[in-house]
């Protein structure tokens, strides 16, 4: 939906998978659930995308500190805390 720029459509889905995520208490699944949101909220640009992309992609890199695998998310997250400034 992201890439199709369906962003209010993503949007409902990352809500819904992060919520789902948390809930099965899968913390990498969450910590990639929220990089991926906050990557779309960069594009999608509007009200308080960027502030909720800026929390998104802090709790996915702070996930990711240290975790053998998820190096992946922790750069991705910086990319996006980078694009923000």
């Amino acid at each position: 939906e992201h890439l199709l720029g369906r962003f209010d459509d993503a949007h409902t889905s990352f809500a819904r998978a992060h919520e789902l995520h948390h809930r099965l208490r899968a913390p990498q699944f969450v910590a990639r659930t929220e990089v991926r949101w906050a990557q779309m909220l960069l594009d999608r640009n509007q009200g308080d995308d960027h502030a909720r992309a800026r929390s998104l992609a802090r709790s996915a890199r702070d996930a990711s500190e240290g975790r053998s695998g998820w190096d992946w998310i922790e750069r991705d997250a910086g990319e996006v805390l980078d694009a923000l400034g």
